[in-house]
C-alpha cells in the first residue's frame, strides 16, 4: 500500500512539474540560432556616432499555421548593455550598426511600416525583419544574444534566440574585442 502511495504521489509530482515549465524553444518562430550551439556570429558596433546602435536579423519566419504573437524582447545575460527598444520591419532591413533609430537614409524601405515589439502579431507563412536599438553603458557592453519570447493562437508559450553576438566599442576594426566569457 505504501508503495503506490509513493507512486501515486510521484506522478502527481512529474504531472506538476510538466505543467509549470515555462517558454519552450521548438516554436515555429524561425529566427536563426535557435539551435543549443553557441552564437554563430559576433558583431562589434562602433560607437563612433553615439551610445546607441541598430542591430538587425532576418529573415524572421512563421514557420506554423496560426498567428504568432510576440510578448516579450530581452537581451540574454547582457553587460554594460540595455535595450531601446524591439521592431519588426516588414521589408529592408535598417543598416546594422548605425544610429538608433536609425536615420531615414540608413533605415530600409520597411521602416516607416515597423511594428514595435511586444504586441506585434506575425501571420502565418510572413517574413520580417527583426531590428533591435541597443544602448552602450559601459565601457564592455555586450549581449550573448537578444531572445523573442512569444504566443501561438492557443496561448502557448515559446522563445527564439538570435544567432548573433553584439558588442560596442570605440574601436571596432583593427581591434581584437574583450568578449565576455559567458
Amino acid at each position: 500500500m505504501r508503495a503506490r502511495g509513493c507512486a501515486a504521489l510521484l506522478a502527481v509530482l512529474l504531472a506538476i512539474a510538466g505543467c509549470s515549465g515555462g517558454p519552450t524553444r521548438d516554436g515555429p518562430l524561425l529566427v536563426g540560432g535557435n539551435a543549443d550551439a553557441e552564437p554563430y556570429a559576433r558583431d562589434c558596433m562602433p560607437l563612433h556616432a553615439g551610445p546607441t546602435g541598430t542591430s538587425s536579423v532576418g529573415p524572421v519566419v512563421n514557420d506554423g499555421t496560426t498567428s504568432l504573437t510576440v510578448t516579450g524582447v530581452e537581451l540574454v545575460r547582457p553587460v554594460d548593455m540595455s535595450l531601446v527598444e524591439g521592431v519588426f520591419v516588414p521589408r529592408e532591413q535598417p543598416y546594422n550598426t548605425v544610429p538608433y533609430p536609425p536615420p531615414p537614409d540608413k533605415a530600409g524601405e520597411g521602416w516607416p511600416d515597423r511594428v514595435v515589439a511586444p504586441g506585434a502579431v506575425l501571420g502565418p507563412g510572413e517574413e520580417w525583419w527583426f531590428a533591435v536599438g541597443l544602448r552602450s553603458e559601459g565601457p564592455r557592453a555586450a549581449t550573448e544574444r537578444i531572445r523573442i519570447d512569444y504566443e501561438d493562437a492557443d496561448g502557448r508559450a515559446y522563445y527564439a534566440l538570435t544567432g548573433t553576438s553584439v558588442a560596442m566599442r570605440e574601436q571596432c576594426i583593427g581591434v581584437e574585442i574583450d568578449w565576455p566569457d559567458w
